[in-house]
């Protein structure tokens, strides 16, 4: 589990990738900020942000997101439950 993070953030960055480009814009990205775990929830926490150029894609598809990091989650093989904290930038 230790280095879970850099594995993750590949694959919620690959996995998906054309579906990911067309809801939230060619060039968009995520960032893994941290993943920790929660001992009193009994869950790993994820702290993402998704990095667009087309925040006007944002306002349809903000439930979306918690689907592609949910499916990178189980993608890696990991069954903890998960949750989820995430962030919207813009590229700079």
């Amino acid at each position: 589990m230790k280095n879970i993070l850099p594995v993750f953030e590949k694959a919620l960055n690959i996995s998906n990738r054309r579906q990911f480009k067309e809801i939230f814009g060619e060039g968009s990205y995520s960032k893994v900020n941290k993943i920790y775990y929660s001992g009193q929830k009994k869950a790993f926490v994820v702290d993402v942000t998704l990095y667009t150029n087309y925040p006007e894609l944002l306002s349809d598809s903000y439930e979306v997101f918690d689907d592609f990091i949910s499916n990178a989650w189980g993608y890696i093989g990991l069954k903890e439950n998960l949750i989820i904290v995430k962030n919207f930038d813009l590229i700079s």
